[in-house]
């Protein structure tokens, strides 16, 4: 289960990144409460555009209280890895 502030931080992360176009999820393995590999996938191809707005919303969602430093990982889906095991889902397209 969750802690209030895995809620709070996921809950962060969907608001800031699930309404921008061609990002279809977003996924994070809560390594411990300050630091957390942030995996997003996106289907856009301009993706120098694509990388500075998630990187944008990403950076406004840190500066909110008791966020985890958000080890950002963008992929594009052509490419995209498979998540790990222990990836929790954020929300996905």
């Amino acid at each position: 289960m969750l802690r209030r502030g895995h809620l709070h931080a996921k809950k962060a992360i969907a608001d800031a990144l699930s309404g921008v176009p061609h990002v279809l999820s977003a996924s994070y393995i809560p390594q411990h409460d300050n630091y957390w590999p942030l995996f997003v996938v996106h289907d856009s191809d301009r993706r120098g555009k694509m990388t500075e707005q998630i990187v944008h919303e990403i950076v406004r969602a840190e500066r909110l209280p008791h966020m985890p430093l958000l080890d950002l990982r963008i992929m594009h889906a052509s490419n995209a890895m498979p998540m790990p095991d222990e990836a929790v889902a954020v929300f996905t397209k």
